[in-house]
């Protein structure tokens, strides 16, 4: 089954499908890869069946692209649904490539199976767990003197929707409830790989959705009824994170690992009871010492996927720092000075205010303006004085929200 702007053809349907097998036959090549040495006749006869499939493909379509969504696949922006029996084995070639960054295929011409062995190669070469990424990989094809084919990024699922024209609010609900889905799988399946690359992304439909409408996103963000606290926090702070990386120059592939930092700084509170402390007020020591563990527990979660690529290493850091005050203060206890990443204080202040103004079974909300008060008070200490300062600068420009001790003059003197 297909799904676009114009249906194909019946022979467009049938030049389609040879990208299904061509999928099926490369999942079936990664599995072997997995199992058998180089040269292995297993091995080498998955290599010209996938050579057959590119060539094939090439002459049914000519230059094709092929990006994995989820369950489908988009062949030249045409949407297809494979059979039942087939989906499994196309989701962990998507989480295989994910892992390194990748999203789909670019077939330019017919292959040998020289080119394809040695593609294969490369890619495993790379550890996964976040990179390289195309860009690379496309490097290294054409050190090996390959052009038939290549790799392409990550898609998001905002794409997907400003393609069908979907109206931008009700596009944005969806991305909404698709990130909620995706914080649910952390809680319950941990940071597996499918889960990774579904908030890969989950990131970039958020960024292009702020980049295409700021005062949409934001005020999603301010959004505290739709679903449990545990679930909107994590996807609160990404978003506002994203804005603030945004305003302050983080762009490409730098501000998907920022989102996805935010998303998955307190994946550690999956191994801990639900809450019944308010974590604003005063409590006990054991809930203080209960509460505090997190932080610890979201790195020895995220460590034990074993693959430390530099995002990865991006995300431990935000989990062991986004507690910690730029002061010194906060937990975990740590030994002397200590200088937290950048993306630390992005995400701190982040789930500072996002907390603020999150109506939750343990406090009451605070009004946005109030929420910024609050944070103003403690900046230099809990909260990097600058990144405060441009959150206030964000929330002024885009939703008019400011804080007014700041801006009542008769405040001011």
């Amino acid at each position: 089954m297909t799904e676009a702007h114009t249906p194909p053809t019946p022979s467009e349907a049938q030049a389609l499908g040879s990208s299904v097998r061509l999928t099926i036959r490369l999942a079936n090549l990664v599995r072997t890869a997995r199992i058998y040495p180089d040269k292995h006749p297993a091995l080498s006869f998955g290599v010209r069946v996938v050579t057959a499939s590119i060539t094939e493909v090439f002459h049914a379509l000519g230059e094709t692209e092929i990006h994995f969504m989820g369950r489908r696949l988009n062949v030249n922006n045409h949407t297809i649904r494979p059979p039942k029996g087939m989906i499994l084995a196309l989701t962990e070639l998507a989480e295989f490539l994910g892992e390194r960054n990748v999203g789909g295929l670019v077939i330019r011409d017919a292959t040998t199976s020289t080119d394809v062995a040695e593609a294969i190669s490369i890619l495993f070469a790379e550890p996964g767990g976040g990179g390289p990424g195309p860009e690379v990989l496309n490097r290294r094809l054409t050190d090996a003197g390959i052009a038939s084919f290549g790799f392409s990024g990550i898609r998001s699922p905002f794409a997907d929707i400003q393609k069908l024209n979907i109206d931008p609010v009700l596009g944005a609900v969806r991305l909404y409830i698709r990130g909620l889905t995706a914080m649910k799988h952390l809680q319950q399946q941990g940071g597996v790989p499918s889960v990774m690359l579904e908030l890969n992304r989950i990131s970039r439909g958020l960024i292009e959705f702020y980049e295409m409408s700021p005062e949409m996103a934001l005020t999603m963000m301010l959004e505290s009824e739709v679903a449990t606290y545990s679930l909107r926090q994590p996807l609160h702070m990404a978003i506002l994170s994203i804005g603030l990386g945004h305003r302050l120059g983080v762009d490409g592939e730098a501000l998907v690992h920022l989102s996805m930092a935010a998303m998955t700084a307190d994946c550690g509170m999956r191994e801990l009871p639900d809450p019944s402390v308010n974590l604003r007020g005063e409590p006990s020591g054991n809930e203080r010492a209960w509460y505090q563990t997190h932080p610890l527990l979201s790195v020895h979660h995220m460590m034990q996927a074993g693959r430390l690529h530099p995002g990865v290493r991006r995300r431990l850091l935000v989990a062991f720092e986004h507690h910690l005050g730029v002061d010194g203060t906060g937990f975990p206890n740590t030994v002397g000075a200590y200088e937290q990443h950048p993306f630390s204080r992005f995400v701190r202040a982040a789930d500072g205010f996002c907390n603020l103004v999150a109506e939750t079974p343990w406090q009451a909300s605070m009004s946005p303006t109030d929420a910024l008060q609050t944070l103003r008070l403690e900046s230099g200490t809990r909260y990097d004085r600058v990144i405060v300062d441009h959150l206030e600068g964000l929330l002024q420009e885009v939703l008019g929200i400011e804080d007014e001790e700041r801006t009542d003059p008769k405040l001011s003197h």
